[in-house]
């Protein structure tokens, strides 16, 4: 971190070390073995048509629309509970964790499409109906993988 500025605090900035590293780490989406995975789809043989990236362009973007609306929910509700200096910084930092999050998840390479489309159902963001008009074998593998279960997440699910 930089020196400490007016308030005490430490300074920030966009081109600290943490932040140039943290920016370098991989998405880690969960992807099924390659075993449970469908025969016919993976992540670098599908192909998509003009008619299916318009579909998939479509629900990404609504996918955003609806994260971003959550985080200006959990924005207010937040910025509503401010008492101290203290609070905004919790609040810089849910914020710029938030934005790595959304864009580690939201890639849009076609290459990886299939596991944010899985990712975006999984999490809610995204419906099966929103993916509607791709060829239906891809509907198959990403309702597949959506549905796929490592044990452990079994275990997790149990135990709530």
């Amino acid at each position: 971190m930089g020196q400490a500025s007016a308030t005490g605090y430490p300074e920030r900035n966009e081109d600290s070390e943490m932040d140039a590293v943290l920016m370098l780490q991989p998405c880690r989406i969960h992807r099924p073995h390659p075993s449970a995975r469908p025969k016919d789809i993976t992540m670098n043989n599908a192909s998509w048509s003009d008619k299916e990236k318009k579909i998939a362009r479509a629900a990404f973007d609504k996918a955003l629309q609806r994260e971003f609306a959550a985080l200006l929910e959990e924005f207010a509700s937040r910025s509503q509970q401010i008492q101290s200096s203290g609070d905004l910084w919790d609040i810089e930092d849910f914020l710029r964790e938030r934005r790595r999050e959304i864009d580690r998840t939201y890639d849009y390479r076609y290459s990886q499409l299939f596991f944010v489309f899985c990712t975006l159902i999984r999490r809610g963001r995204l419906t099966l109906e929103d993916l509607t008009g791709l060829r239906p074998d891809k509907l198959e593998a990403i309702e597949q993988f959506v549905n796929f279960r490592v044990p452990a997440e079994e275990e997790e699910e149990r135990s709530l």
